[in-house]
C-alpha cells in the first residue's frame, strides 16, 4: 500500500525532496476515501515530520486538514 511506503520513501530522498514534492501526497492520501488508508497515513504523521525537520512541533493542521483527522477519528470509533 503505498500510504505505508511513502514514509519510507520521504526518508530515502530527505527534507527538501519530502517537502516539495512529497507533502502533497502526503496530504492527499489523509483525505482518501478509504479509512484503512488515512489509518495507515496518520500512523506515520510522528516518522513523516521528524524527516522534515527533527525539532518540528507538530502543530494542529491548517484549514481543511483538521477535518481528515476528525473523519480518521470518527472512523475509528464507529470500527470499535
Amino acid at each position: 500500500m503505498v500510504a505505508n511506503q511513502l514514509y519510507e520513501l520521504c526518508e530515502a530522498v530527505g527534507p527538501e525532496p519530502t517537502r516539495s514534492d512529497l507533502v502533497p501526497t502526503y496530504v492527499r492520501l489523509l483525505h482518501d476515501n478509504e479509512a484503512e488508508v488515512r489509518i495507515a497515513v496518520a500512523g506515520k504523521v510522528t516518522k513523516f515530520c521528524w524527516i522534515l525537520n527533527p525539532k518540528l512541533a507538530i502543530p494542529p493542521p491548517p484549514g481543511n486538514d483538521i477535518q481528515a483527522f476528525i473523519d480518521l477519528l470518527n472512523d475509528e470509533l464507529a470500527a470499535a
